[in-house]
Order: structure tokens, then sequence, then C-alpha cells
């Protein structure tokens, strides 16, 4: 172990860095926290990227320490490479780091490389091609330069690191295609030459197993950097090539080499990935290029028939089946499906392919029972698109495009053979799972996880399947058990899927069963049971209403949090869809769930206590405090046992800094603060530590601690001046008004106090403030922070007027309203978004127009009274006005809670909003409804007021076009 004062001593070298990371990995939590805290020191140093890259180089480093140092590499390209960050690289630095990154990642081993892939792509993302020209001239000297394979391999991944991005693009952008065109200019010849001659090394090296495990390793990632620089267009290069990558391709499908297979049942060999690979190509050809790939279909079409008749069951071929089914369904949605147009044809497709890839094999029976978190998130997550049965569904839909009438038929036969089979003899239970699944892909012909089933194939009738095979199952008298647990969860499954065709009614009796199913022993079918309740109660109709209101279901409230919370409370883990199922309850029963919160207030809080001592399951946690904050919202009248029962659990989740669960503590203590008339002693004595500087360092609280601090400010202004926590506020704004990702969070704490306190408390700091945004707008001016300022000047001039404001602005700099008003305010407020927002500026603007003296001084009136008139006129007659450039700040670290699983909460928290404690958008000007209207009518008044001569002159003087709008407002004749 090294010494963590040794280290903290000792100034930042290869040496000190590879100590802390090692001390990372310490068994003793407060030595792994110290090392935590030296990396952070070290991070923001010049020359940490080198270090990190040359200690990954280094010999005689461990393994562990070297792919730690991979990871924090991979963060700081992927959180300080962009400019736009509020700590990023250096210039020097990054041009460090691209001399030295491809050598690092070509020498690294497997796993590393996987790790720094990461980080080139996204360094690619900001240089590549203007700041790094030559990154692929170099890669192609090394892979060209050599015959070794081991380098060849890694220049080949580091280019894939590169080329990949182009997957995920949306469309060719004309920047797009020239820097494909340049890309494939370079790389084409020699990527093919790398093709041809490797494929031709194949059968020279038949009988040598480690040389074509190289060979096929380098042909996977050749094949990879295919489908990179093809996924958006086909070149001219490419196609003029075409037919030399499709005859090396074909000729690697029709490699067969058993000593290539993986011994690992779960993990298929290259071979095998080689050959996935080159049917993913093809099928993009085949989708993508049908006219060019004319000349192959029927080839590859044979050959990937033959390939699926000899495939095994084993897992490590799941991919390669997959791909291949991939294939056929692509031949079946486009010109070519006349290649599978015979029935004959179609009902062996049936009978070879999909029926045997949707059966339940054993090894789905294992994952059912030993790993149901992996069953689930195939099987109703959406996420089985990696699976051979969400392959076959594929399948049969393609299928059912051109030929419904006889796909439906074939289908229907072998359905109903199967149900008779299980009817006959129970113990057949895989043949009425595998009618299940062939019913539902049958039937579906439009749907989403969230929404369920949207469109159907009218020639199958589901009601009567329904009544005949699922009813059955769910009204099993044997429940909670079950003997076939997978035919539960298949008829589980069945009603979330089309719970929108099952009629309503049905509804409350499903919710009743669902409860019971919820207490099922088995992992699977009782999630099944709490996703179909959460599904159901969120069910809605084509106008958007739900399917069932809350007085219709009340009565079941308490069976099902109930059973629920007993299930929860069996759980060998945090189960999320439990969890949410019992949030979906409480926010749907809303006050229903009065009577049961003294008996389920002790269970969150006793569930609470238990996860906060480790926070593993971060979707769990937040359905957790999702439900505490429902309780919240809905039961005012039960606010003080609620805070009698949170409050020791969220200090001591403060005291011990468990980040994690820090911003939803101060999410819920703001709506609880909120539900009083004014600030209880024990709140306020929490404001000054919520106003620690050190507490705004982790980026995820800093909207939940905004949130909160804003109530106090709303509901005590004078005890937060009395207490001496103004100007402490005014200093986070000050911190946060510096940030670009989080400037919009100092202006919601500046509009609060703007709206809330006196002129008087106001007056003496008026002038730093402004300072403070001016010296901002200069230094560092985004689209986000001139669109806040535009609203907080508004918001100012409603609530304290504008000449209180032009004053101000004038104090700091005499002449600044002159440059400020036209060429900040006017120019920008026209793109200002959000109804709420756009009223604002345009009553303020309206205000600055009609009622402020300080306008109409000669000073500004012939220069910005006619500026502002039009302004105004083109807010209340005209739409947004949309940027020129993309705001890439506005809300880049909130997350929702679908993408809680990939966060990296490790390496920096984002802040996950609770749907419960979002604020309403307050109106700061409730009396005015229209603002049009009120425009009228406060120039009426102008023009009857000593000031109407020279404003009419002015007005008589505008074009045409402006006259005539004045006019439809009835502002002049």
């Amino acid at each position: 172990v090294f010494s963590v004062s040794d280290i903290c001593g000792n100034s930042m070298n290869i040496q000190s860095i590879a100590g802390t990371l090692e001390n990372s990995f310490h068994h003793d939590k407060s030595i792994r926290k110290q090392a935590e805290e030296t990396m952070k020191q070290f991070r923001g140093q010049p020359q940490f990227a080198q270090l990190l890259l040359q200690l990954i180089m280094t010999a005689g480093v461990s393994d562990p320490v070297k792919q730690s140092a991979a990871v924090y590499f991979k963060n700081l390209a992927k959180y300080h490479w962009d400019t736009r960050e509020e700590f990023y690289l250096n210039d020097g630095d990054k041009a460090a780091v691209r001399g030295v990154v491809v050598d690092c990642m070509i020498n690294s081993s497997s796993q590393i490389r996987i790790i720094l892939s990461d980080a080139i792509a996204r360094i690619c993302e900001f240089d590549f091609p203007q700041h790094w020209p030559d990154v692929v001239p170099l890669l192609i000297q090394k892979f060209t330069s050599t015959q070794d394979m081991n380098i060849i391999n890694g220049a080949l991944f580091t280019a894939h690191s590169i080329f990949k991005r182009y997957r995920s693009e949306m469309e060719l952008t004309s920047k797009t295609q020239q820097e494909l065109l340049a890309i494939i200019g370079a790389v084409g010849q020699p990527l093919l030459n790398i093709v041809e001659t490797t494929t031709q090394a194949v059968q020279q090296n038949a009988g040598n197993t480690a040389v074509l495990q190289q060979i096929f390793g380098v042909l996977n990632i050749a094949t990879e950097i295919f489908f990179d620089l093809n996924c958006l267009d086909i070149a001219d290069w490419f196609l003029n090539n075409l037919t030399k990558f499709m005859v090396a391709f074909l000729t690697l499908m029709g490699c067969n080499f058993p000593a290539l297979e993986s011994d690992d049942d779960d993990v298929p060999g290259v071979l095998d990935e080689n050959k996935s690979l080159i049917l993913q190509c093809i099928t993009l050809c085949l989708e993508k290029f049908d006219e060019d790939f004319q000349p192959y279909v029927e080839q590859f079409t044979v050959a990937v028939w033959e390939l699926l008749q000899k495939v095994s069951p084993q897992p490590k071929h799941d991919q390669l089946c997959i791909s291949a089914m991939g294939f056929l369904t692509g031949v079946s949605r486009t010109i070519y499906h006349k290649l599978l147009a015979d029935p004959e044809k179609q009902k062996m497709i049936c009978e070879k392919i999909i029926i045997p890839n949707i059966e339940f094999r054993e090894l789905d029976i294992d994952m059912f029972q030993e790993d149901p978190h992996e069953y689930i998130r195939r099987d109703i997550e959406g996420s089985d698109s990696d699976t051979r049965r969400r392959s076959a569904c594929d399948l049969i839909q393609g299928l059912s495009k051109n030929y419904e009438q006889t796909v439906t038929s074939v289908f229907q036969g072998y359905i109903n053979f199967l149900t008779q089979q299980y009817s006959t003899n129970p113990d057949n239970w895989k043949a009425k799972d595998t009618a299940m699944y062939l019913i539902t892909a049958l039937t579906v012909r439009g749907s989403t996880t969230a929404a369920g089933t949207k469109r159907i194939n009218d020639m199958v009738n589901l009601n009567d399947f329904y009544q005949a095979h699922v009813v059955p199952e769910l009204r099993d008298p044997g429940c909670p058990n079950a003997k076939f647990p997978v035919l539960k969860a298949d008829a589980i499954k069945f009603v979330s899927s089309f719970r929108l065709q099952l009629p309503k009614d049905r509804y409350p009796e499903l919710l009743q069963l669902l409860a019971n199913w919820a207490m099922c022993p088995s992992e699977v079918v009782h999630s099944y049971a709490a996703a179909a309740i959460e599904r159901l109660l969120m069910a809605r109709d084509d106008n958007n209403q739900l399917r069932l209101q809350k007085e219709e279901w009340k009565a079941l409230a308490g069976l099902l949090l109930q059973n629920l919370f007993g299930t929860l409370q069996q759980c060998k883990e945090e189960n999320e869809y439990v969890m949410k199922a019992i949030m979906r309850v409480i926010l749907s029963g809303q006050e229903h769930l009065g009577p049961f919160v003294p008996h389920i207030l002790p269970i969150l809080t006793g569930i609470l206590t238990k996860v906060a001592g480790n926070p593993q399951h971060p979707t769990f946690n937040h359905y957790l405090f999702e439900s505490i904050s429902g309780l919240v919202k809905y039961n005012k009248g039960a606010l003080g046992s609620i805070e009698q029962a949170v409050t020791p659990i969220f200090q001591q989740i403060l005291a011990s800094d468990t980040a994690e669960f820090m911003p939803y503590v101060f999410q819920i203590f703001a709506m609880m603060l909120e539900s009083h008339t004014e600030v209880p002693p024990s709140y306020l004595s929490l404001l000054p530590a919520l106003l620690t500087p050190s507490l705004y360092e982790n980026k995820g609280n800093i909207p939940a601690l905004v949130r909160f601090v804003r109530v106090y400010l709303e509901k005590s202004p004078a005890q937060v001046v009395a207490a001496g926590q103004l100007n402490p506020t005014l200093g986070v704004f000050q911190y946060l008004a510096s940030s670009k990702m989080y400037d919009h969070e100092g202006f919601n704490l500046l509009n609060t106090i703007v709206g809330y306190f006196p002129r008087e408390h106001l007056a003496d700091v008026l002038k730093t403030v402004l300072t403070i945004l001016f010296t901002r707008l200069m230094s560092s001016r985004t689209i986000k922070f001139v669109k806040c300022l535009v609203v907080f000047f508004s918001l100012f001039v409603i609530k304290l007027g504008a000449d209180m404001l032009i004053q101000g602005v004038e104090s700091v700099q005499a002449g600044m309203w002159l440059q400020v008003f036209p060429n900040v305010w006017l120019r920008e407020m026209q793109k200002i978004s959000g109804k709420m927002p756009r009223k604002i500026s345009s009553v303020a603007l309206t205000k600055l127009l009609t009622d402020s003296s300080a306008m109409m001084n000669d000073a500004f009136f012939g220069q910005l009274w006619s500026q502002a008139l039009v302004a105004e006129l083109k807010m209340l007659e005209l739409g947004e006005e949309k940027d020129d450039e993309k705001d890439m700040y506005a809300n880049k670290h909130v997350v929702g809670v679908d993408q809680l699983k990939d966060h990296d909460q490790g390496y920096m928290n984002a802040f996950c909003p609770l749907q419960c404690a979002s604020k309403a958008e307050e109106d700061p000007c409730p009396e005015i409804q229209d603002d049009r209207a009120y425009f009228s009518q406060s120039m009426k008044g102008l023009m009857g007021s000593n000031h109407a001569a020279k404003c009419m002159q002015i007005m008589q003087g505008m074009p045409p076009d402006i006259q005539g709008v004045l006019q439809k407002l009835n502002v002049t004749g």
C-alpha cells in the first residue's frame, strides 16, 4: 500500500499517479476516499492526460492500475475535452495526447483498447478532421507497413473507434459527406487490400489455428470499418469495388473451421463473429442500396438459408443466427421479397427457422430461474433485439408485409397445433409458450414499450385467444404458486402488450388478478405482474385520457399496496419493477391513499434506511424517493408525520455525504417546506449549510439545492435578511452565474429574489449583481445566458419598475443602457422560448414603452423607443425566432430515470428530477391575461399622456407594414 501522505506530498508523476490509483482499490474506505480526492487534484493539473497514457505503456505496472488509468483518461476525454466545459484540457495537452494516444492504443491489451476506443471516439467528435488531420494517414501507415497481425489489428481497431461515430448520425450532411469521401479516398484501397490478402491467407493457413485466430481478428475489424464507412451512403469508390468485397464475403461465409469454434458455450468464436459481421454488412447493402446489391442477393440468400439449417441452439451461435434471420427479414421487406413468395418456402421458414428459434431452450429455463434480471431485460424492457426470439418475430412481421394472408394462415395453424399439444398434456408447456410468442408476433403491427400495442393484424381473433388461453392462466386457483411459471409470465406479458385492445371494464378484475400474481415466488412472474399493474394504471385512450380513473380502482388500492410491499420485503435484491408499481399506485391514487399513509410510511422509511447504507440500484432508489415525494404532495394533512419519519434519515444521508441521494433529499425537503405557510425554525437553521460552497461542487446537487433555497426566499425573505443569509445567497448566484452549465440556476435564484424581496433590500446590491452579469456577458456569452438575462431584465421591470433597472445599469457605467438594451435585449428577445417567458418579455417591454420616465428622457427616447416598439410588435405578431446555433448547455447534466442505469455515477453525479417535486411555472403578472390586449390598452393610455405627440410622430414615420400592425392592434386610428 502506498502511503497517502507520501503520495500527496510528491509532485504529480507516473509513480504518484500509479500509487494513488492502487490506493483507490484499498479495502480501507478512508484511504480510498483520500485517493479519489488526490485524483481530483491531479485532474486539474497540466500534463495529467499524457502521464496517464505513459502509465498505461509503462512496463511493470499491474493490469488493474493500467485499466483504472485508462478509465480516468476516458473520462477526461468524455467530460473535459469540450472547451464549453467549465474545466477543459488546454491546447498543449490536447496536442500531446493526440501525438501518443494512437501508439498507446495499438500497443495495449484488448481490454484497454476497448476503454481507450471510447476516449478516441470522444476526442474525434471535436478534433477530427480539423485539428487531427494526420490521424488517418498515420493509421494507414501503421497497418500497411507491417506483417505483425497484432499491430494491424490495433491500428484497424483505432480506425474503427474513429469511424464508428457515423453509425449514430441521423442523416448525411454535406459536411459529413465531405469527411467520408476524404476518408474513403485514403482508406478504401488499403482496406480492400487487407480484406483480399487476409481472405487468401485463410486458405493458405487452414491448418494453423493460431494464425487463423489472428487473421479473423483482423478481418472482423476490417468488416466493422466497411459498415462504418457505408452506413450513411455508399460512395462511388465502394460501388466500383463492391464485387471484390462481395466475393471475399461469400468466400468467408463458406468457411468451416471447427478448430475456431469457441470452447465457451456462451461466447462466439472469431469465425462466427466474422460471419455475423458480414451478415450485418450485406443486410445494410440490401436495405439501403438494394439496386446496387441486386447481383449478390440470391447467392447470399442461399448461403444464409444453408447456414440457418446448420446453426446450433447454443448461445454462442445466437448472434450468428440473429444476423442471419435479420438478412432474411431484410429480403422479405425489400423488392426481393419474391425470393420468399412460395407458400411452401414460407412453411419451411416457419418449421425450420422460426419455430426452432422461438422455442424455449434449456438455457432460457436456466436464465428464467437463475438470472431473472437478464431474462426480464431481454423480454419486457424492449432490449430483446439481441435474442433469437425477437429476430424470429421480426421475420414473421417481415413476411407479413407482403404476404399477410398466407403467413397468418400458416402460423395460425401452428398456433392451434401447439395449444392443442398443451391441452392434451400440460407437461407440453413449452408448446403453449411458443404459441403465446407466435400469436404476439403475428398480431402486433405497431407498438412501443410505454404505450403498448397500437396497431394489430385484424385477421387474428385476439379476443378468442385471450379468453381461451390467457384468462385460464391468470385465474389459476393455485395462485400465487405456479406449476409452470413461464406460462404465467407469458399470460401477464400478453395483458401488458395488448392492454389497449382489452376492454377497459376488465381492468379492475385484471388488477386484482395481477395483485395476486405479484406475490408469486418466481421473480420473473412477480416482476411482470408489477410491471403490468404499472402499465394498466398508466394506459391511455387515443384522446390521451386515462382508461381507468382513480375512483374506479380505489377499492383495490389496499390489496395492491399490501401485495406489492409484501413481495418487496421478501425480495433478495431491490426490485425496481415492484418499486415502480408501488410508486404508480401512490401517484395515481393521490388523495385516496390517505388512510394507508400510516401503514406504508414506516415501510418506505425502513427501505430507505437500508438502501442509504449502500446505494446500488439507481432506478429502484429513484422510484423509492418518487414514492415518498408522492406521499408529501398528495397528503398535506399527514405532513407532520411524514416530516417526523423522513427527516432523521435525510439528515443522516447529508451527514454521511451519500452523494447519490442528496439531490433527492433536497427536492423532498423543498416540497415539505413549501407546504408550510412560513419557514419553521428547524428549517431556518438548515439554510446556512445549504449555502456552503462545497455542496455545489457535486453538480447533481445544484438544481435540487437551488430548488430548496428558492423556497426560503419565497416564504420568508425578511427572515433570510435578518439571519444575514442574503449575501451568501448572492455568493451562490455569483458562483453559478460564472458556469456555462448552471448559469440558468443562478438566474433562478436571482429571479426569486427579484420576485419576492422588497425594493430596499435590492437597491444596495443591484450594482454588484449587474456588474457580475455584464462581466460574464462580455467574457463568455452563450445563447442560454443571454436568454436568461433578457428574462431577468423583464421580470425586474415587472416587479420593480423599468426606471430602477435603467438607473442600475447606468450606475455600472454611464451609457451602458444604450449598449445593453438594443444589442442584448431587443436583439435576442424574439428567440425567447416558452409561453410564460415570452409573456414576461412582452409585458416588460410594453411597460418600458409606456410606463418609464427614463425611457422618455431625451438621452434614450430618440435612439431606443422606436426600436423597442418594433421589437414588441414582432413579439406579438411573429412566432419564436429560431437560433442559428444549437444551445449545447441547456440541461446537459439533467437525466431521466431511463438514463440512470447507464449513467456513470462514479465519475459525475447528474440530476434526476422527481416528478412530484417539479415546481409549477409562476406568472409574475397574473392580472394580465392577454399581452396583446395589455399592449393596446397601455399604448392608448400613453396616447393620453404628455408624451403622446412625440410618440405619435415616431409611429407616423414608421414603414407602412408597421403602421398596419399598429392599426390592427387599435393603437393608431
